[in-house]
C-alpha cells in the first residue's frame, strides 16, 4: 500500500512560515530604499538605524585607537627618556674606567720611582 502524504499538492507549492521568526520581524522592520545612484535619499529613519548603530561601533573604535595611539606615544617617549638615562650611565662608566686607568698608570709611575715595583 502507497503511503499518502499528508500534503496536498495546492499546499506544498505556497510557501510554508518562516521557521525563524526574527527573520520575519527583521525584515517587516526595514524599507530598503529602491534608489539609482545620485538620487537623493528620501528613506525613513528605519534604515538608518542600522547605520548608526555601525556608525556608533565605528566612532568607539575610532576613541579607543586614538587613546591607544596617546598611550603608544607615551610609552615611546618614556622609553626614549630610558635610553638617554642608559647612555648616561654608559657614558658615566667610561668616564669612570678612564679615571680609573689614569690613577693605575700614576700608580706604576710612582712605583718605578720608588723603586717598589719586582
Amino acid at each position: 500500500m502507497a503511503r499518502k502524504n499528508r500534503l496536498t499538492a495546492a499546499t506544498r507549492d505556497e510557501p510554508g512560515p518562516d521557521p525563524d521568526p526574527t527573520r520575519q520581524v527583521r525584515a517587516s522592520d526595514h524599507e530598503y530604499p529602491s534608489r539609482t545612484c545620485g538620487q537623493t535619499s528620501s528613506a525613513p529613519a528605519a534604515v538608518a538605524q542600522p547605520d548608526n548603530l555601525v556608525l556608533e561601533h565605528l566612532r568607539a573604535l575610532r576613541s579607543d585607537v586614538a587613546m591607544t595611539r596617546e598611550d603608544v606615544r607615551e610609552v615611546k617617549s618614556r622609553i626614549t627618556s630610558l635610553e638617554h638615562s642608559v647612555a648616561g650611565i654608559y657614558s658615566g662608566i667610561a668616564e669612570l674606567n678612564g679615571r680609573h686607568d689614569r690613577i693605575l698608570s700614576r700608580i706604576e709611575r710612582i712605583e718605578r720611582r720608588l723603586e717598589l715595583a719586582g
